[in-house]
């Protein structure tokens, strides 16, 4: 005993946890990152230019590279490609034109942590996030990606195709 107390008294910032305050601690850290992650999926859907209440499998279809990639068609094809190659706990931002190439901000994580911007060429419509694959039209990864889902949303019987 004698021991253990001269340890204490040489940690002046050693604390004494019970048991159940460990289990306590462990089970809000738990919910903390579940929460976190749950709250980092998506933007509200005011702030992209697709119409997220219309399934994104015919919006995909409808994207049309003879006139260039717009905002919408942008920032589709940024969302399906953070879901697709980066996961599913974080988002990204509204594509926002910078010469001829949109750039979607990403957070990832729990935490939300920014990492490298996704970016779609308005010409080419190539898209591209650093460490990342590229994907290019007719953008069969980001088209099996939107089959991928619509299957898990009818099995599970979900809204279809809400990212």
């Amino acid at each position: 005993m004698r021991n253990a107390q001269s340890r204490q008294e040489n940690h002046p910032v050693a604390i004494a946890l019970s048991s159940e305050h460990l289990t306590g601690i462990f089970v809000l850290m738990c919910v903390a990152l579940s929460v976190g992650c749950a709250g980092t999926v998506g933007q509200p859907p005011d702030q992209f230019a697709y119409d997220m209440e219309v399934p994104i499998g015919p919006q995909f279809e409808r994207i049309d590279l003879a006139d260039g990639i717009d905002a919408s068609e942008a920032d589709l094809l940024a969302s399906l490609y953070f879901q697709r190659h980066v996961g599913s706990c974080g988002a990204n931002f509204p594509a926002i034109k910078k010469g001829n190439r949109w750039h979607a901000g990403t957070l990832a994580g729990p935490a939300g942590h920014p990492q490298a911007e996704i970016t779609v060429h308005a010409k080419t419509g190539v898209v591209r996030m650093k460490g990342e694959p590229v994907s290019k039209p007719p953008w069969d990864d980001l088209r099996e990606w939107v089959r991928i889902v619509e299957r898990m949303e009818q099995r599970n019987g979900l809204p279809r195709n809400k990212l």
